[in-house]
């Protein structure tokens, strides 16, 4: 099912609509950024058009807080020992490495990091920019575990969902297990504005024992991870 990615926000771009999400990607994975998507492109402009600049402001600053709260646990989980606040910003927000190494200086100066933990964390650096350039670097961890989709979900909505022969699974969902949950859910969508072609290849739930009503709270639980994420 052809599907449509309406990206309010990404690397460079405002305001464009794309059909894959193979292009889609390459404007919002390990950037700040809004994007959503359809199986309409009516709907998918509908949406570029109505989001407000208040709403653009805080979706970014909502996905920024998150990105960042979970870059922090990653990095974190591989010492022993506290990172200080501003050695983690200095990292997570990189510049330069004379921007890092000058906040590492700072830090240990004011007794916050050993000079022992400081050697550590600089190696942990060194040897993932080794590895990864500082693009893949954010994307790495950018795609890592993400969402406890129960946390979001009621049990009726994940009982609904066993009928539509979607199980939710006891993890958290990185933003491509989303996606494709998400592609799931979609292939019982039907809207007016969709073609007659589109819609012969749309699922009934008729059959499922879903009503529209449960089928709609579930889309709108999904679509409101979707924006709280920036997925």
């Amino acid at each position: 099912m052809k599907k449509y990615y309406a990206i309010k926000v990404g690397n460079n771009v405002k305001d464009l609509i794309v059909e894959s999400w193979e292009e889609c990607k390459k404007y919002v994975i390990g950037y700040p950024s809004i994007y959503k998507s359809f199986i309409s492109k009516k709907n998918a402009q509908r949406y570029l058009e109505n989001i407000t600049e208040e709403d653009v402001k805080y979706k970014l600053e909502i996905a920024e807080g998150h990105r960042y709260k979970r870059l922090k646990r990653m990095i974190q989980q591989c010492f022993d020992f506290e990172i200080p606040e501003n050695v983690m910003r200095a990292l997570i927000y990189y510049e330069s490495s004379e921007r890092l190494n000058s906040t590492i200086e700072f830090a240990i100066l004011n007794n916050k990091m050993s000079e022992k933990d400081a050697k550590k964390f600089i190696n942990f650096f060194i040897d993932s920019i080794r590895k990864l350039d500082s693009k893949k670097y954010l994307c790495k961890y950018h795609n890592e575990k993400i969402v406890d989709l129960k946390k979001h979900l009621t049990d009726k909505n994940i009982e609904d969902m066993k009928k539509l022969n979607i199980e939710i699974k006891n993890d958290i969902y990185t933003e491509y297990e989303f996606e494709l949950l998400y592609d799931q859910i979609l292939e019982y969508y039907k809207d007016e504005d969709m073609s007659e072609e589109d819609l012969k290849l749309q699922k009934d739930l008729s059959d499922t024992g879903v009503n529209i009503e449960e089928y709609n709270e579930i889309l709108f639980k999904l679509d409101e991870i979707n924006m709280i994420y920036g997925f």
